[in-house]
């Protein structure tokens, strides 16, 4: 389906945001990202629009760099390996370092805390400050005694076959392996996080110096593209799911229902008069496109840019997610649009106890819908969903601007110095 002008115009003005003029060799930011959509959208997040990001550099693994690799003309490049880290470091001379995220590295086997570690000595000796993401909201780091065993355990169907308990237990060992020593090696090191982290009213802690945050209010939508999407015609409904919740949904349900389950909801919407759009993996695509057939009012998206996603999802009149931390969720919120989810995520279903903090930190306090994804959508059952986000609407969207702006916690780093909360 061809892009409608609204998306076409939210898609350039984020191009715009991201357009810098050339800088020489030297970075006086590096980043280096795993291969998680998310943390990509978290440095987005922070850069976008930001004049003292001009002189940033960023490198990204083979997964972000085949969708992504015009996302920051010119600050953009590819790394395979720790030699690769090694040789940018030294190369572009970095005062600050930024992982994204440190914790990831080693679950998704790009960097073994060992050479985690080495990669923190080798920005050390070279004067810079490094800092990491963290998509696990300072939980990781446990009270003396308790074991990571309480805070990291894989979800699995109660009636569980033997094969996939014992994968289960694969799994569980493995997170805990090297998130275990990602944490050891990170610990001491800031935490970035890209919404005012509210530790007030939690259980577990009541303060974390560790913690950095900030608001890039250059990421407010400009009133009249959102305006201009909402009267768009006709309307579209968005659909997200990362890898790692279609493979949740599909040890839960199995793959075919689960398609099915997709499929059904987004021939809802067409129903409905609306457009649908499905954001996800390739296997679920291929799964979902035998059974809508030749509906040409459901269109079905592999994985892309960050500007062509997010602007989709702004245009859109109502968006759906299967995780409660997706990162492109900030951003719609940051822009006073709810969203609905139909499911908790993999994240909150392998480490409970982080909900609280996503709720009070990504949410500022608002607990988003949940709705049972095998009933029928109708508009009444959403305006029910959503009842009462609108009075909440503004207050919320000004607690996201306690953070730091974007430009006063780099400044803050890049002197060596803690910004103020």
């Amino acid at each position: 389906m061809p892009v409608s002008p609204p998306v076409r115009a939210i898609e350039a003005w984020l191009q715009d945001l991201a357009a810098a003029p050339f800088e020489d060799d030297a970075a006086h930011t590096l980043f280096i990202l795993d291969n998680d959509f998310g943390e990509l959208t978290t440095v987005m997040y922070w850069v976008l629009g930001q004049p003292g990001f001009h002189k940033a550099r960023v490198l990204v693994s083979q997964r972000l760099y085949d969708t992504n690799a015009d996302v920051l003309p010119g600050r953009l490049s590819l790394w395979r390996s720790e030699q690769d880290l090694v040789e940018a470091i030294h190369r572009h001379r970095p005062r600050l370092v930024v992982l994204a995220s440190g914790y990831l590295m080693p679950v998704h086997g790009l960097l073994s805390p060992e050479a985690l570690q080495r990669i923190l000595l080798v920005a050390e000796t070279q004067g810079a400050t490094t800092i990491t993401a963290d998509p696990f909201m300072g939980v990781i780091t446990r009270p003396p005694g308790q074991p990571i065993e309480e805070l990291i355990s894989i979800q699995i169907p109660e009636n569980a076959p033997a094969q996939l308990r014992a994968a289960k237990k694969l799994g569980d060992d493995m997170l805990r392996t090297r998130l275990g020593g990602a944490e050891a090696v990170l610990r001491d090191l800031p935490h970035l996080y890209p919404s005012h982290t509210d530790m007030s009213g939690l259980e577990a802690r009541s303060h974390d110096d560790r913690n950095l945050s900030f608001f890039n209010a250059a990421l407010r939508a400009p009133a009249e593209l959102l305006e201009a999407a909402r009267m768009g015609e006709p309307s579209y409904w968005m659909f997200l799911i990362a890898q790692a919740d279609h493979q949740t949904q599909c040890m839960f349900m199995g793959p075919s229902a689960f398609a099915r389950v997709v499929a059904d909801r987004l021939e809802d919407a067409t129903r409905l008069g609306r457009r649908a759009i499905l954001l996800g993996p390739s296997e679920l695509l291929s799964d979902v496109r035998l059974l809508v057939g030749e509906n040409r009012d459901v269109e079905l998206l592999p994985f892309c840019a960050f500007s062509r996603a997010m602007a989709l999802l702004l245009a859109a009149e109502y968006c759906f997610y299967w995780n409660l931390v997706s990162h492109s969720i900030i951003m719609q919120l940051w822009n006073g649009r709810p969203i609905i989810l139909f499911d908790q995520g993999h994240l909150v279903r392998a480490a409970p106890t982080i909900r609280e903090r996503i709720i009070a930190w990504y949410y500022q306090g608002w607990d988003p819908p949940q709705i049972d994804q095998t009933e029928p959508l109708s508009l009444e059952r959403l305006a029910t969903a959503l009842d009462g986000y609108a009075d909440r609407r503004e207050g919320l969207m000004a607690r996201y601007g306690r953070a730091p702006s974007s430009e006063a916690l780099l400044n803050s780093l890049l002197a060596g110095r803690r910004p103020a909360a």
